[in-house]
């Protein structure tokens, strides 16, 4: 995960606070040197680091209300909402950008404006409101097709006919935006979209199950664009669904030839490659292009880690001199007043050691969480243990007294404790990984639709032996980025919760799809007993007690949810949880 540097923070920390203790003529010389620094630092953290870019646009909207800068405001507003949105607060995303669009509207802006209903459709697509998205995204037409350049517009086709596509199904309208998209951007030479155009009418064609359609669209475009590395990739796979093997065999592997953006993609084909003469029986060949799939993965490792470390230093250093500089300008403003300087470093003073407390704060609380949570370990460890060794010696000593289903019946139980407790070994051997670093997040490129065929056939068996129905909406291929082995963890222990805590004749979903954002929504939902405010808000804390029954008397351990939750950590996202007693649950999280 991309972390806020820590220069970036002090130095942001010392604009602000300096702006907020100057007198008026200062504290305007403060935010206009560092205006637009302020904002590419905001712009930065959007995503990574959102509550940061918040308070950092939120202080610069102050001031450029103070000044009375309509335009500024506007943009800054834009930008809060935006950051709600990557954030998923969206009353608070609705807010600002209903209010940035209600100030643009008797301004001759069609760039911002165009923006921020661009900002709302996604923000409503995001909320799977289809109308909404395509009202706003519809609204935004007439100003993107006043500016100079048209790549506004490409991507507003894009968003419709895939709101068309991923939230309505309306496969006829989505094919009708996507091909305006494809014709504006060969007009422009723009080849990511019809790059991105010509792939989703192909996906289209393919989810109709008319694969010839799509082949026939995407070779419109394979002899002119032939070094187009999606553009192939589809044609290949349209040739695989056809049977016509060795037609994408060869389509992959002159691709290996290309120039390739990132070693990524090549790893794709290397693995696609390798698939291919599996399939054909050839472990000879099968065997030569996953050797050099894995040298590469190997490489890029290697690669990256040290490009990192480079990089690392390459912009500490870089940002200590800039910080210098930024500095010694301050220093020698600060100086002016010696009184400004003197209250400064007692805020900073103040706020470090703040921070020194909140920090000894937290590490307290930790090691008492910690005590708390192997106190409850040891607890549900020891007394299952003990029960099973005194039934085991009741089972000695009066074994010839009772017939076989008494005895079938005492096997029974006695398995489903053992089981009960090789389930909580195992969470807790997770949890205890986790929090001593001791699992490596390997990330990877890899079909996670294809790791997760064996637990689907598990879930399966579970929900059919509870009367469950258990449904699945998902790609026949999704090419993720992340750990196979923590995501496999993470999904297969919400699937056994949602079926552990749904009844008879409930419904346990999981689905997984593509955002606009480039990113696979995965979520998990039953229409089981649901959860109350009160054990949402701790459901998360190791030190409170969540060892429920299932609808059919399953124990469970209390870990598994912790788990997941920090295994989705690792990887960049979070686990949101969406709850209501009586009426099931629902888990999600992007990847």
């Amino acid at each position: 995960m991309k972390t806020f540097n820590c220069l970036q923070i002090v130095w942001t920390t010392v604009v602000i606070t300096a702006a907020s203790c100057t007198g008026k003529s200062a504290h305007q010389d403060i935010y206009d040197n560092n205006y637009d620094s302020l904002v590419a630092v905001a712009k930065q953290n959007m995503e990574q680091n959102p509550d940061t870019a918040i308070v950092i646009l939120k202080s610069l909207l102050d001031y450029q209300i103070l000044k009375q800068n309509e335009i500024n405001q506007i943009s800054l507003k834009n930008l809060i909402g935006t950051t709600y949105d990557v954030k998923g607060t969206y009353d608070s995303a609705s807010f600002y950008l209903l209010d940035a669009l209600k100030s643009i509207e008797n301004k001759n802006n069609d760039s911002i404006k165009c923006s921020i209903l661009t900002y709302l459709g996604i923000m409503y697509f995001n909320l799977k409101d289809a109308p909404k998205s395509l009202e706003y995204y519809r609204k935004a037409i007439p100003s993107a097709e006043k500016l100079t350049t048209k790549i506004p517009l490409i991507h507003l086709y894009n968003n419709i006919g895939n709101s068309y596509m991923t939230l309505m199904a309306q496969f006829d309208s989505a094919k009708v935006y996507l091909q305006k998209m494809i014709d504006l951007s060969m007009e422009e030479n723009y080849e990511q979209g019809y790059t991105v155009g010509v792939v989703n009418i192909c996906q289209i064609y393919n989810e109709e199950g008319n694969t010839d359609l799509a082949l026939k669209e995407v070779l419109k475009f394979y002899d002119q664009w032939d070094s187009n590395y999606y553009i192939n990739f589809t044609a290949a796979e349209c040739y695989l669904k056809k049977g016509e093997t060795a037609t994408a065999l060869t389509i992959f592997k002159n691709m290996l030839k290309l120039k390739l953006n990132t070693q990524e993609l090549k790893l794709t084909l290397l693995d696609n490659v390798a698939a291919i003469y599996k399939d054909e029986h050839n472990p000879d060949s099968a065997f030569y292009y996953l050797d050099q799939f894995y040298a590469l993965r190997d490489s890029i490792h290697s690669i990256e880690k040290d490009k990192t470390i480079s990089e690392l230093e390459i912009k500490y250093e870089t940002e200590k001199k800039e910080f210098e500089i930024v500095r010694q300008k301050n220093m020698r403003k600060i100086f002016t007043g010696g009184l400004i300087i003197t209250g400064l470093l007692v805020i900073l003073l103040y706020y470090i050691a703040g921070l020194r407390k909140r920090r000894n704060r937290a590490l307290e609380e930790m090691n008492t969480t910690k005590d708390k949570f192997f106190s409850i370990i040891s607890h549900d460890l020891k007394n299952p243990a003990i029960a099973q060794r005194d039934a085991i010696q009741l089972l000695l000593d009066y074994s010839d007294e009772w017939n076989a289903d008494s005895l079938q019946i005492y096997y029974s139980e006695l398995l489903k404790s053992a089981n009960n407790q090789v389930e909580l070994l195992y969470n807790l051997l997770n949890w205890a990984q986790v929090q001593t670093g001791r699992i490596a997040c390997n990330l990877t490129t890899f079909n996670l639709i294809h790791e997760l065929h064996r637990d689907m056939l598990l879930i399966q068996n579970m929900a059919e032996q509870k009367g469950i129905e258990f449904n699945v909406v998902m790609p026949e291929k999704a090419l993720v980025t992340g750990d196979s082995n923590m995501l496999t963890i993470v999904i297969r222990n919400l699937l056994t919760n949602a079926v552990k805590f749904t009844e008879t004749g409930g419904t346990v979903s999981l689905s997984l799809a593509l955002s606009s954002g480039g990113k696979y929504i995965i979520a998990v939902s039953d229409t089981g007993r649901g959860m109350s405010r009160e054990q949402l808000q701790t459901l998360f804390r190791v030190d409170r007690r969540h060892t429920l029954a299932g609808t059919a008397g399953e124990q469970g351990t209390g870990l598994g949810l912790i788990v997941c939750k920090e295994l989705v950590e690792k990887q960049g996202s979070t686990l949101h949880i969406e709850s209501e007693e009586g009426k099931g649950s629902r888990f999600w999280f992007a990847i």
